[in-house]
């Protein structure tokens, strides 16, 4: 039953941080297989948290960003995650704690050199030369 297996994934997921290692471990795919997971529009998850609640463990947006770090830090399941966002947000990813520090390929389009060079002034996340 194709509810029964979503209600399943879903549990995985919220079980807590490694709840997509382990989510990616129960599909039916090859083991050998890579997982590519593309998250378009991330800068949404800044309209919908407030940032006094996104220290908050509990926190929806706090748990999600965990799971896609937790994701990728490990080395058990072959797990790529790409983040797609406005670049004008970039800075907005320090409100969660594991985010900003951790190494990723920040790519800009559409905003020009002012930009770079308005984030690194502010300190926001590394951005490429």
């Amino acid at each position: 039953n194709t509810r029964v297996k979503q209600a399943i994934t879903e549990a995985i997921l919220r079980s807590g941080s490694r709840g997509l290692i382990e989510a990616a471990r129960q599909a039916p795919w090859p083991t050998n297989e890579n997982l590519l997971i593309v998250v378009d529009q991330f800068e949404e998850l800044f309209r919908y948290t407030d940032p006094v609640r996104a220290v908050n463990a509990g926190d929806e947006a706090v748990a999600f960003v965990n799971l896609l770090l937790t994701a990728v830090k490990q080395t058990e399941v072959p797990i790529y995650v790409v983040i797609s966002m406005r670049s004008d947000f970039l800075g907005e990813c320090a409100r969660f704690r594991d985010l900003p520090a951790h190494r990723f390929s920040w790519q800009t389009r559409g905003r020009g050199q002012r930009t770079l060079a308005y984030l690194r002034r502010r300190g926001s996340p590394p951005v490429p030369e």
